[in-house]
């Protein structure tokens, strides 16, 4: 599976409608304790991701920059997309009042953290690193009672990915390609 229950027909269908793009083309989609694509070339690799995951792909990573033809950071040439959450930011708090889940909001904003360490740490190397938000999806995690579909958050995502560019590397961004407050 990967990360948040997202169909993988779903997914695969919206990456391959995408030309010359294949949902960072040579990065890693990570969500921490979940299953993730590591994706070279057009490749994609099903693998087990946890904290240390980027390290143990940065020779790829780094290889994919140094091959590709483009300037500056962008997911066509090398990334680390962590999937988030608006629950991780501290400042909006969002759905409160709905759910509490402490200990989900905590792992969300210490992600957001290793996204920022990970821009740091990474840019050298021609990696962009971002955590995106996929929404507040209809899955059995999200309830089937929310207004965006998989396949909006989906192909939202890959929007998104396919404009970043340098200047977002760090940044948290919503499947819509709305900044999220830290």
């Amino acid at each position: 599976k990967l990360p948040l229950h997202v169909d993988t027909k779903v997914l695969r269908s919206t990456i391959n409608k995408q030309k010359g793009l294949v949902m960072c083309s040579k990065g890693l989609i990570s969500s921490p304790g979940f299953a993730g694509w590591l994706l070279v070339g057009r490749r994609r690799h099903l693998t087990d991701t946890g904290w240390d995951s980027p390290k143990a792909f940065l020779p790829l990573l780094k290889t994919a920059a140094l091959r590709s033809p483009k300037e500056g950071l962008s997911c066509s040439k090398a990334a680390i997309v962590n999937i988030s959450s608006d629950f991780g930011s501290i400042e909006k708090m969002a759905g409160w009042h709905l759910s509490q889940v402490i200990s989900y909001r905590c792992s969300k904003t210490a992600l957001n953290m290793l996204t920022r360490c990970q821009s740091l740490e990474y840019r050298q190397f021609g990696v962009l690193c971002l955590s995106i938000h996929p929404g507040w999806v209809k899955t059995a995690m999200g309830t089937l009672l929310v207004p965006t579909t998989v396949k909006e958050s989906t192909t939202g995502i890959v929007k998104v990915l396919s404009t970043v560019t340098e200047g977002d590397t760090g940044s948290f961004l919503d499947w819509e390609g709305n900044t999220v407050p830290w």
